[in-house]
C-alpha cells in the first residue's frame, strides 16, 4: 500500500470524529502498526496493547488540538507508538526493589508474583552482555541521569539512546523467559 498523502483538511476531519477519516485512519495504521510493534515487542498480547495505546493518545492528541498540520501524522503516529513501546519497557523493568520482609498487607498472591517479576528481571540482567545489563540497571532501577551515563560510556546522549534501545531489545528477546505467544494466544515454547 502506498503511502497516503494526508493533508490539514484530513486531521481536520479525525478532530472532528468524522467516522469515515477514522476507518480510513484505522485501515492505513492499523497493519503497519502491527508489522512496525511486532519488531520491538515479546508478545501478541503486548502489541496490541501497544497498538491500542498507541491510537488512544493519537486521537487524544488530535482531539485536544495539539496536531494541526496534516502532513507530520504519518511520522507523529509512530513517534508515540515509540514512546509507548519506551514506557512498556519501563514498567515492566521498574519493579525490582524486594523489601527484606515480605509484605502480606493487600494480597499474598500479588506479592509472590512481583517477587517471581523481580527474579525473572534480574536473571534476564545477568544473562545479557555486562554492557547492556549495567546501563538498564543504571538507568531503569537505580535512576542515573542519561547525561552521566553518556559521559560515564563516552559517548554522546543520541548514541545512548541507540545503546539503550539495543540493549531494551535484547532483554525483551529474553524476557520473560520462555515466554512466546503466537497469535492465537496459546504458548509457544523457544
Amino acid at each position: 500500500m502506498d503511502r497516503f498523502a494526508f493533508d490539514d483538511d484530513y486531521v481536520r476531519r479525525l478532530r472532528e470524529r468524522d467516522a469515515r477519516t477514522e476507518k480510513h485512519f484505522y485501515d492505513v495504521f492499523y497493519p503497519r502498526l502491527f508489522h512496525h510493534l511486532r519488531k520491538r515487542v515479546g508478545s501478541m498480547s503486548d502489541v496490541e496493547d501497544v497498538r491500542q495505546e498507541t491510537f488512544r493518545r493519537v486521537f487524544q492528541k488530535i482531539y485536544d488540538g495539539h496536531l494541526r498540520e496534516g502532513g507530520a501524522l504519518f511520522s507523529f503516529v509512530f513517534r508515540v507508538s515509540d514512546i509507548v513501546v519506551r514506557e512498556h519497557y519501563r514498567k515492566r523493568v521498574e519493579p525490582l526493589e524486594v523489601s527484606e520482609e515480605p509484605s502480606y498487607d493487600d494480597d499474598p498472591i500479588d506479592d509472590l508474583i512481583t517477587r517471581e517479576s523481580q527474579l525473572a528481571v534480574r536473571r534476564v540482567l545477568d544473562d545479557l552482555p555486562p554492557r547492556d545489563a549495567e546501563i538498564l540497571r543504571a538507568i531503569f532501577i537505580d535512576e542515573v541521569p542519561r547525561d552521566e551515563m553518556a559521559r560515564k560510556f563516552g559517548i554522546t546522549e543520541a548514541n545512548l539512546r541507540v545503546v539503550l534501545h539495543r540493549a531494551l531489545l535484547r532483554f525483551a528477546e529474553k524476557y520473560p523467559p520462555g515466554d512466546v505467544t503466537d497469535p492465537h494466544g496459546t504458548s509457544l515454547s523457544r
